[in-house]
């Protein structure tokens, strides 16, 4: 239950997918009407303090009841790295050994670009772990 307080006040939000809140609103003031009721029909057979804990139970066993019917789930939007991976992708074809790139070839202008020195892989890589892949023709 502490995760569940610890994500709402860290900016989850908890969303009912059964009812809207004018039905919520309707029938809070039906259970309150019926609790009033039971209050008056018990009055003649129980006294003192039993009176209110029965009350009281009935109330809350209506809101867990509707609390249950409206279905509620609760939306946390946090990144969580162990479970993201950076898919590296690399064409190791024969066309990479075309030198077209001020006399480099592909394949060699591709290891310097993936290198953890480049400045955008070398970012990437501290925030997700990553996978690499070849692949050619």
């Amino acid at each position: 239950m502490n995760w569940l307080i610890d994500d709402i006040a860290e900016g989850a939000t908890v969303i009912y997918k059964g009812w809207s809140m004018q039905t919520v609103g309707l029938v809070l003031l039906g259970a309150l009407a019926l609790l009033g009721l039971m209050w008056v029909l018990q009055q003649g057979t129980t006294k003192g303090w039993l009176c209110g804990v029965c009350a009281g139970m009935r109330l809350l066993f209506v809101a867990l009841l509707m609390l249950v019917l409206m279905d509620p789930v609760v939306r946390s939007q946090e990144l969580i790295p162990q479970q993201s991976y950076l898919a590296h992708l690399y064409d190791v074809s024969q066309s990479m050994n075309i030198d077209d790139m001020n006399g480099l070839s592909r394949m060699q202008v591709m290891k310097t670009l993936a290198t953890a020195d480049a400045p955008a892989p070398a970012r990437l890589d501290e925030v997700y772990p990553h996978v690499e892949f070849t692949f050619d023709t």
